[in-house]
C-alpha cells in the first residue's frame, strides 16, 4: 500500500506543467499518484503543501486534470474543493462542490478529476494514528474496521468544525507558523484535528447514533438549509426562509436551534462567512479583493464584515486573500 512518508517537511510551493514532476514532488504528502491531464487540456498545477509529523497538508490550483492511484491508499485523505469542483469515478462521477468534502480511505482507489481552475485542500492522515485516537475517543471500546463515509457536509455542526479548525491549522503551516515549530504544540493541534475529523466523517461514535426524529420533523430544517444555501447572496429574511420551510418561524427557530444550536440566521452568517472563506482561500489575489468577494456575497458593511470574518475565523479577510 501507498503511504506517506515519515516526519516533518518545511513549506513547499511549486508550479509545474509536467505530471512527472507534480507526481515525483507530491509523493512526500501523497503517495505514489498517476497525474495527467484532461484530453484537449494542458497540464498545469500549482502546489503548496506541507508534511507535519503526522498529517500531510496541500492545496492544489490546476487546469482540468485527473490523479489516480493504482492501489488502495496506505492512508485516509480528505479533499476539500475550494473553488470549482471535482468528481469521483468510483462515485459514478458524483460532484463534490464547496461546502462538501470527499474521504478516500484504504478500501478505495483514488480516482479523481478537477474541473477547469479549481483549488482544493487536501489532509491526509495516518491510518493507523486515525484508528489508535478512535479507540481513545471511545474510552478504548471499539470493534471492527474503522469505516469511513465518502461524503462529508462541511454545513452541519460536526463538519463545520472539522472545517474551521483545518482552515485555522492551514492558515498557521502557510504563515510558517512558530506554533508548529515546537513537537508538543504540533502534536496538540495534530491530535484536535484528527478527533474532529474522526467525528464529522465516522459513523461509529456512540453520541453519533440516529436520531428519532421523524422524517417530518426533519424535512422543513433540511428544506430552509438547502434554500439558504443555494442563496447565500441573497436578501433574506426569517419570514422568506420559513415560508420556503412551510412552518412559522418560530417553529423553525426552535429546529434550528435544537439541531445546530443556533437560529436560522446565526446559522445563515456562518454559511455566508465560511463561503468568504472559501472564496478568499481560492482566489488570486492579484486579481481579487476583499471588497469583491464580501459584495459578492451580500456583505456590504465592510467594517462588520471584518469583524465578524476576525471572530469566525481569527484572522482579517485580507490575511486569508495573501496567504
Amino acid at each position: 500500500m501507498a503511504k506517506m512518508n515519515a516526519g516533518r517537511v518545511a513549506p513547499i510551493k511549486f508550479k509545474t506543467d509536467s505530471p512527472d514532476v507534480f507526481e515525483e514532488t507530491m509523493a512526500v504528502v501523497a503517495g505514489p499518484v498517476n497525474a495527467r491531464p484532461a484530453v484537449h487540456s494542458p497540464f498545469n498545477v500549482e502546489v503548496n503543501l506541507a508534511k507535519l509529523p503526522r498529517i500531510g497538508l496541500f492545496t492544489i490550483r490546476s487546469s482540468e486534470f485527473r490523479v489516480n492511484s493504482d492501489e488502495p491508499l496506505g492512508f485516509t485523505s480528505c479533499t476539500v474543493p475550494l473553488s470549482g469542483h471535482f468528481t469521483i469515478a468510483d462515485s459514478h462521477g458524483e460532484a463534490f462542490g464547496p461546502g462538501t468534502a470527499y474521504v478516500a480511505s484504504s478500501d478505495r482507489l483514488l480516482d479523481l478529476q478537477t474541473t477547469e481552475d479549481s483549488r482544493v485542500l487536501v489532509a491526509n492522515f495516518d491510518r493507523t494514528l486515525l484508528s489508535a485516537y478512535r479507540t481513545k475517543l471511545n474510552g478504548g471500546e471499539v470493534s471492527g474496521e474503522l469505516d469511513f463515509r465518502p461524503r462529508i457536509s462541511l454545513t452541519t455542526p460536526e463538519g463545520a468544525s472539522f472545517w474551521r479548525y483545518l482552515s485555522f491549522v492551514w492558515g498557521e503551516v502557510s504563515r510558517g507558523s512558530t506554533l508548529l515549530r515546537s513537537l508538543v504544540i504540533a502534536s496538540e493541534i495534530e491530535d484536535s484535528l484528527m478527533a474532529l475529523f474522526l467525528y464529522a466523517s465516522s459513523s461509529d461514535f456512540p453520541d453519533r447514533a440516529p436520531s428519532k426524529v421523524t422524517s417530518i420533523n426533519r424535512a422543513y430544517p433540511d428544506r430552509a438549509e438547502d434554500y439558504m444555501l443555494a442563496h447565500l447572496s441573497d436578501p433574506l429574511s426569517l419570514a422568506d426562509i420559513a415560508e420556503v420551510a412551510g412552518v412559522s418561524a418560530r417553529t423553525l427557530s426552535r429546529a434550528f436551534k435544537k439541531r445546530y444550536g443556533v437560529g436560522p440566521m446565526t446559522f445563515r452568517k456562518e454559511r455566508r462567512l465560511e463561503a468568504a472563506q472559501r472564496a478568499l482561500l481560492a482566489a488570486s489575489h492579484e486579481a481579487a479583493t476583499v471588497t469583491k468577494i464580501a459584495t459578492g456575497l451580500g456583505f456590504y458593511h465592510l467594517g462588520q464584515f471584518s469583524a465578524d470574518y476576525h471572530k469566525a475565523f481569527q484572522e482579517l479577510p485580507s490575511e486569508t486573500l495573501h496567504r
